[in-house]
């Protein structure tokens, strides 16, 4: 049974303490870091250029409008690095709101979540697009911006399939394999917001509160001190839910086997697991969790 999943799943995972303020940890370098510096010419030396050596800033219309293409010097290591962690706040944080407010499995709210996520994804985007990576970064930067193309891509066909059929279509089996690179390439790029690793402590923080809500028996406990304020504005129907759950022929597992965790620091996580004991019926399940206010909460979940 399903309750109050948000469709498209979006593993992440992730954040910036809270990925808003969390994302603006400082780099190792100072401010210094991004500045060239600056020397004036030496006496005698040749005259400043006139106006005829003056080149003015390239120009070009893009998706966004008319843009200044002139090319940027490289970032350094950690300006870049500062860079990457603004991105990936922005990306993940702009994301969990959107499986805030879209909470749900009505149709308009389906539509509505996709494309709230293909707009994200388009938008932030165009953030890497500017960023002019260190060299030695160069290559696998490349790399991780032409898979954030094939993101926007899946999620505009997954809106497009949602406005059509109401399920994510083929796009949304891709989007899981694509995030997986995606991660891969992040750890590379040295850009922890973006590579789907928790903390050890957070992972194991997620883990216990997935197993504990996969196997309570108590379902006004469960909906009461488990989940987020989304799900606990209805908590009347996550009890209802809960008890059907636990309810012959259905029986809630004994254990889970964690098949995977995925996560943002401070901001969202994952949790895919098998089921140990209970009901024989689906053997998979899947848990979406949000840290709020010091703790983590479950937000959607697919029995």
């Amino acid at each position: 049974m399903t309750l109050l999943r948000a469709p498209a799943r979006a593993l992440v995972t992730a954040a910036a303490c809270l990925l808003v303020a969390g994302c603006g940890q400082p780099g190792s370098g100072s401010a210094a870091d991004d500045q060239p510096s600056v020397l004036g010419p030496p006496p005698g030396s040749s005259p400043s250029p006139s106006p005829s050596d003056y080149q003015a800033p390239i120009k070009t219309m893009g998706s966004g409008g008319l843009q200044d293409a002139t090319p940027q010097p490289p970032l350094t290591v950690p300006a870049f690095g500062r860079a990457m962690a603004a991105y990936c706040s922005d990306y993940y944080t702009t994301q969990r709101e959107a499986e805030e407010k879209y909470l749900g499995s009505a149709p308009q709210i389906r539509v509505t979540f996709a494309r709230a996520n293909a707009a994200n994804a388009h938008r932030t985007e165009r953030q890497l697009e500017r960023m002019t990576p260190p060299a030695k970064l160069a290559s696998t930067f490349g790399e991780f911006v032409e898979n954030a193309r094939r993101i926007s891509d899946d999620r505009q066909s997954m809106l497009r399939s949602t406005q059509a059929t109401g399920e994510d279509g083929r796009a949304g089996a891709d989007l899981d394999d694509v995030l997986e690179e995606r991660w891969a390439l992040a750890t590379r790029l040295h850009a922890p917001l973006c590579d789907g690793k928790l903390p050890p402590a957070q992972e194991a923080a997620v883990v216990a509160v997935a197993r504990e809500w996969a196997t309570s028996t108590d379902p006004v406990g469960a909906c009461r001190e488990l989940v987020s304020p989304w799900i606990l504005e209805d908590q009347a129907t996550c009890v209802h839910i809960r008890t059907m759950e636990n309810t012959p022929p259905y029986a809630l597992p004994d254990d889970i086997q964690v098949v995977s965790v995925a996560g943002v620091e401070d901001l969202s996580a994952t949790v895919d697991y098998l089921k140990i004991g209970g009901c024989g019926c689906a053997p998979d399940g899947y848990v979406r969790l949000f840290f709020v206010d010091g703790a983590w909460l479950v937000n959607q979940s697919e029995e």
